[in-house]
């Protein structure tokens, strides 16, 4: 007897005696035959099945059997749905060469099956696998259940697989392979694997990069809705045993109720953000939160289901089945309605991308609890000469393809429209606040000349009738006169300080260049110990007349804070030009101060940030108490020069 590998019922294994095969010799008749190189069969009418209760026969009790206690398969797919019985299914092998083969089970959630082999001699192999084991205990390491078949020339043999009641659906297809002709499809089966999770990682990548920028709090949803889905079927396919928890059966077989909650709790909030159904649809967004609390709250039974009692588990089974189908129907609810009502092209989309993979997942479920006749994608593929070992139904995945990148489009499209409505709106807002910051701008250019013209005029010719009144006074009050003359020549002196500050030098005539070292000339003019120097490379022709009302009024108040409220003795002003960049720095050695002590920026130094930011620029401050000032505001030079064209 060749090696009994996975030992777990050790008197199923050595029940077969001589007494049995005279019944093992009947069932050999109508075998299959293996004598090709490229032999691959998928298994469907050419195995008999025994429906039982849980271990109600032995391997000899079921070998001694006549062949009319076992029934063919209706239809060529092996569908039981969820059930509280056993199966015995059995096949027979031929072959007048030899042949080296590999029978395969696609289902990665089957939690325990064994599987005999039996010729002439006796038993010859005997296997038990299934979820219930470690994943490095599979005689091969592959995502479905492979076990190895070694007939010599001219020999016969009956193959037996024997499902106890299983807690899931009990839905698997069958394979036998020659060797060589299976590894050669695994190689195309693992590059098809490869390219579809490769391609779904690229989508949600592109997901994640573009709500980087949107910042779009349902598109989140859908990253979340997307990678689940994609771990979903990485676990459907077997591959998530494989590489992610392969030393963990009780994660593995709790792990399809987990993430299938959770990809739709992902899919359903999607919906609900993305098409606005709590303002728009407030009936069908009370059935979709109903329906998500109920999916949340299969979420904790999830970790017991692989211990939970046989009827149990169907019963969770077939109510997370039933609330799939709820989500699915409402989710199609809220496309339909959408394009009834409200965003028609969009919904279009939306129910054209996710119908496929919708479809896929309804059928399935409808399959499931017995309301639709079982169709195997896989058989279909098989049919057309495209054997595919895939657990999941191929238009789920298909589905899934296609969703994606539809849905990313529609998507994608609508958030840059939301997007560039939000950047016109912010431009919107911007040109206002400009007009209004020019508006200012004339206006204190109207007070200045106001002043300067109206106010000054009047100073100096009430100067002028004092001075007349002083020297016709007698002596002894001409002093006193001589006192307010001088008051009045201070008020003066101040009152053309304030209409120079508030109005404008004739920047298009003077340039920016020469109205700030006008400007330094009549601080220092007023502060005679202040040393200023002024340095300028800057291409300040290019720029448009409001950029520089912005970086002078920039400039004008840097410098009138580093003069008032810093004490400085030395003054620097630079206007450089780099990198296509235009900074503007004031430095003195002033007092300087704490920003961190501050309690805020002042109304001077926040005008100094608005007109920055209004040119697209940054201002930076460096200052430390008796260290000095350092101010600086950097402004790109193709904003300063275009930023005020479509004005």
């Amino acid at each position: 007897m060749k090696s009994i590998k996975h030992k777990k019922r050790i008197w199923a294994f050595l029940a077969l005696t001589a007494g049995s095969l005279a019944g093992w010799q009947a069932a050999l008749a109508n075998p299959i035959v293996v004598d090709s190189g490229n032999f691959y069969l998928m298994l469907g009418s050419e195995v008999q099945f025994l429906e039982t209760a849980a271990d109600t026969f032995t391997l000899k009790q079921v070998l001694e059997m006549p062949d009319s206690a076992f029934e063919r398969r209706p239809k060529p797919g092996f569908f039981f749905g969820l059930q509280d019985k056993g199966f015995w299914l059995r096949f027979r092998l031929r072959t007048k060469n030899g042949a080296s083969l590999i029978f395969e089970m696609a289902n990665p959630y089957i939690e325990e099956f064994q599987f005999f082999v039996c010729t002439e001699a006796g038993l010859q192999q005997a296997d038990t696998l299934g979820a219930d084991f470690v994943f490095q205990g599979r005689p091969h390491p592959h995502r479905n259940w492979q076990i190895p078949i070694i007939l010599p020339p001219t020999d016969s043999a009956l193959c037996l697989l024997h499902i106890p009641p299983a807690r899931s659906p009990l839905q698997f297809d069958l394979y036998l392979w020659n060797f060589n002709k299976r590894l050669n499809q695994q190689y195309r089966e693992s590059a098809i694997l490869t390219a579809f999770f490769l391609t779904m990682l690229v989508y949600l990548a592109l997901i994640i990069l573009v709500n980087l920028v949107a910042q779009f709090r349902s598109l989140w949803y859908y990253c979340a809705y997307v990678a689940l889905g994609a771990l979903l079927l990485f676990s459907s396919l077997g591959l998530s045993y494989y590489y992610l928890w392969p030393e963990s059966p009780f994660f593995h077989k709790a792990s399809e109720l987990l993430i299938s909650n959770l990809y739709l709790l992902a899919g359903l909030q999607f919906v609900r953000t993305y098409f606005g159904t709590a303002r728009y649809f407030p009936a069908l967004n009370r059935m979709m939160i109903t329906t998500m609390g109920i999916s949340a709250a299969f979420i904790p039974f999830a970790a017991g289901l692989p211990y939970a009692p046989l009827r149990f588990a169907h019963l969770l089974h077939l109510l997370h089945y039933l609330v799939f189908m709820a989500g699915f129907i409402l989710a199609l609810g809220v496309f339909i309605m959408s394009i009834v009502k409200r965003q028609r092209i969009q919904a279009g989309w939306f129910l054209f991308g996710f119908s496929l993979h919708g479809l896929g997942i309804a059928l399935t479920i409808l399959q499931y609890i017995g309301w639709f006749p079982f169709v195997s994608s896989s058989r279909w593929f098989y049919n057309m000469g495209f054997p595919l070992t895939f657990f999941p139904q191929m238009a789920m995945m298909a589905g899934m393809l296609i969703e994606v990148p539809v849905l990313f489009y529609v998507a994608f499209h609508r958030f840059r429209s939301l997007y560039e409505n939000a950047q016109r709106q912010a431009a919107s807002r911007e040109n206002n606040l400009n007009n209004l910051v020019m508006s200012i701008e004339n206006e204190r250019q109207r007070l200045g000349q106001d002043l300067h013209d109206s106010l000054g005029v009047q100073l100096a010719a009430i100067r002028m009738k004092l001075s007349i009144v002083q020297d016709k006074a007698p002596q002894e009050q001409r002093q006193e006169l001589g006192q307010v003359i001088e008051s009045l020549d201070q008020a003066h002196r101040e009152m053309r300080a304030i209409s120079h500050g508030l109005m404008l030098p004739s920047l298009e005539r003077q340039g920016l260049a020469s109205a700030v070292e006008h400007l330094l000339q009549r601080i220092q003019s007023a502060r005679p110990g202040l040393k200023t120097r002024f340095f300028n490379n800057a291409p300040l022709d290019h720029l448009t007349p409001r950029a520089r009302i912005h970086l002078y009024r920039i400039l004008s108040e840097l410098i009138t804070n580093s003069v008032k409220h810093g004490a400085a003795q030395e003054l620097t002003v630079q206007l450089t030009h780099y990198d296509g960049h235009i900074q503007v720095t004031v430095e003195d050695d002033g007092a300087g101060f704490d920003p961190g002590l501050s309690k805020g920026k002042g109304i001077g130094l926040s005008n100094v940030e608005y007109r920055a930011k209004a040119l697209g620029g940054r201002f930076n401050l460096d200052a430390r108490p008796g260290r000095g000032t350092f101010a600086s505001v950097e402004v790109p030079l193709a904003r300063a020069a275009g930023v005020w064209s479509g004005s």
